[in-house]
């Protein structure tokens, strides 16, 4: 139980901090197992972007709008239309830097119920692999009288289905971004 409230907590600072979300996820499987280690990395991570957000909001707004305003003016209308959709299709597609993609919704004033739960549910697939590979990495370790060379820990299954959603993962955020950027 302590563990799991100083990860939390732990968790939630990194991300006020402008911390990325990488290194929680891996540690977060290697502590707490694909699922659970899923669960709570997402609730966490949303949490914490959560509040990075509307601290943004309150405090950096006009600063984060003259940054990135001319740069994703095209997308505020489509926010404006629906604007849980596509923030949930944005935080699925990625490709922004954690820290950046907290802070950059304040140019759409996107509502806080709909930026958490766009969070929890977009982020919720990428997590998983990551943390999916933290757990991997665990059970490789846990399996192993001696440390196994890189060769071993890639051809494991607990590593390389990881990878193999991971890259999917991608292909599908790509062809989402086009569609989203697109129309």
């Amino acid at each position: 139980f302590i563990v799991s409230l100083v990860f939390f907590i732990f968790t939630i600072i990194w991300v006020l901090l402008l911390g990325f979300g990488t290194p929680i996820l891996l540690l977060s499987g290697f502590i707490f197992g694909k699922w659970f280690g899923s669960i709570y990395a997402v609730l966490s991570l949303s949490i914490g972007a959560t509040l990075l957000y509307i601290f943004a909001s309150y405090f950096f707004k006009d600063l984060v709008e003259e940054k990135f305003s001319k740069r994703f003016s095209d997308l505020s209308e489509k926010f404006k239309k629906n604007e849980f959709t596509f923030f949930l299709i944005y935080r699925f597609v990625g490709g922004i830097p954690f820290f950046i993609s907290n802070i950059l919704p304040t140019i759409f004033n996107v509502k806080i119920k709909n930026f958490f739960f766009g969070s929890v549910i977009g982020m919720f697939p990428q997590v998983f692999v990551v943390v999916s590979l933290g757990a991997g990495l665990n059970e490789i370790i846990q399996k192993n009288a001696e440390v196994p060379s890189l060769i071993q820990i890639l051809f494991s299954s607990e590593i390389y289905i990881p990878i193999i959603a991971f890259i999917i993962l991608l292909i599908i955020a790509v062809i989402f971004k086009n569609i989203f950027y697109r129309n």
